[in-house]
């Protein structure tokens, strides 16, 4: 068995041109994929969500993104409540959501896009998002330098912005009916 029928037995769908010229061993060229972007190393390989009620065979896919659905958007991070991660995954060429119920061991509000995820067999699927808990998926970790880098600017970038709005924000809602004193004198 060759390196690419071995690396898609485990999940992963590699183009042809990745190999071309590598002749690494099969550990070295796994850690180069974990770290590489997937848009760039992937085969379109995930299948029409809206068909599944489970997946056939292991994917490996990227977080492209994670939301905690529970939690005001400007404080996501917040651990006041339980958790419930909406995340957008990709195998490079489609993008597909995931819940993860009720939690996922390695994986946390502060994990990077990037990170490969191994999508188990039987992996569930309902109303069109990917189920994942410690039972029907892993995470497999990578550091996709560049996603990273951008990710860390934008919370850096959001954190400035929302503490620079206090004098050029806009004026308070006012409820309709109320009425404004002023504007009718």
């Amino acid at each position: 068995m060759n390196i690419k029928d071995q690396l898609n037995k485990l999940g992963w769908s590699v183009k042809m041109e990745f190999f071309e010229g590598n002749q690494q061993s099969f550990e070295f060229l796994k850690k180069q994929l974990l770290d590489s972007d997937i848009r760039y190393t992937g085969e379109k390989c995930l299948p029409e969500i809206t068909k599944l009620d489970q997946t056939t065979k292991p994917y490996i896919i990227q977080l492209h993104k994670t939301r905690n659905v529970t939690a005001p958007k400007d404080n996501e991070g917040s651990s006041n409540r339980p958790h419930l991660y909406r995340l957008t995954i990709t195998d490079g060429h489609v993008f597909q959501n995931a819940i993860v119920l009720p939690s996922l061991r390695n994986f946390n509000f502060d994990t990077p896009p990037g990170v490969k995820i191994l999508l188990k067999q039987k992996t569930k699927v309902l109303n069109g998002f990917y189920i994942l808990n410690d039972q029907t998926c892993e995470v497999l970790g990578g550091t996709v330098t560049e996603l990273v880098h951008k990710w860390k600017l934008n919370k850096l970038m959001g954190k400035h912005v929302r503490t620079l709005i206090g004098e050029g924000a806009p004026p308070p809602w006012v409820p309709f009916g109320t009425g404004n004193a002023s504007a009718t004198k």
